[in-house]
């Protein structure tokens, strides 16, 4: 039975079934992308993780997929640095032909490590969300959580959904670093739901 593999960042290990580790088609699966399912599935639910999904004559796998109410799909993409630099048109077609195939139902967010920075092309704006290099888990989702409330369409996130979020955001053990949130209106949420940050500088202007 083989072992387990080293990898170049030590946070990937062989995906798992029953019982038996082994790499399936040359995936990997990481442990901080397993763990950032687990914590956005807590918040936002309906969760499925490595989900395979028809595109016609095409099926594509999906890092993490939630079904929403109406019919809704919110599809969460982790791009680490290292697998995933240099794939940016790759990247951009693949959420491109979700949404297309799917239409307004779905959105795709690739949440990208730093330094990969969100994918554009021209002057299309994706949603996704840039977190720090090896970021922990915790901090990671609450950064995604606090993209997703200011960067989905209305509605599209039900108010449940959201003030399930903020709740989340609000009882976090330790305050977010303000030089983590990397994106300059999620720092205007946690302005407006004053929510915990570790930085004197905004806290004396929440105040």
């Amino acid at each position: 039975m083989p072992g387990n593999q080293p990898s170049v960042s030590g946070r990937y290990q062989p995906r798992c079934g029953n019982g038996v580790c082994a790499l399936t088609g040359d995936q990997a699966t990481s442990k901080l992308q397993g763990s950032l399912f687990a914590l956005l599935d807590y918040v936002i639910g309906g969760g499925r993780q490595d989900a395979q999904v028809s595109l016609g004559t095409r099926m594509a796998r999906l890092d993490m997929v939630f079904d929403l109410p109406g019919g809704r799909k919110l599809v969460v993409e982790y791009d680490g640095a290292y697998w995933h630099r240099g794939r940016e048109d790759q990247d951009f077609r693949k959420a491109r032909r979700l949404e297309s195939w799917y239409g307004s139902r779905c959105i795709v967010v690739r949440v990208r490590e730093y330094p990969l920075e969100p994918i554009r092309d021209g002057s299309f704006v994706t949603p996704d969300v840039q977190v720090p290099a090896r970021v922990d888990a915790g901090t990671c989702a609450r950064l995604v959580l606090l993209h997703l409330i200011h960067e989905l369409p209305y509605g599209f996130l039900d108010n449940e959904i959201t003030d399930r979020a903020v709740t989340f955001l609000r009882a976090a053990s330790r305050p977010l670093e303000y030089g983590s949130v990397l994106c300059e209106t999620c720092r205007s949420v946690v302005l407006h739901f004053d929510l915990p940050i570790a930085d004197p500088l905004l806290a004396e202007e929440s105040s």
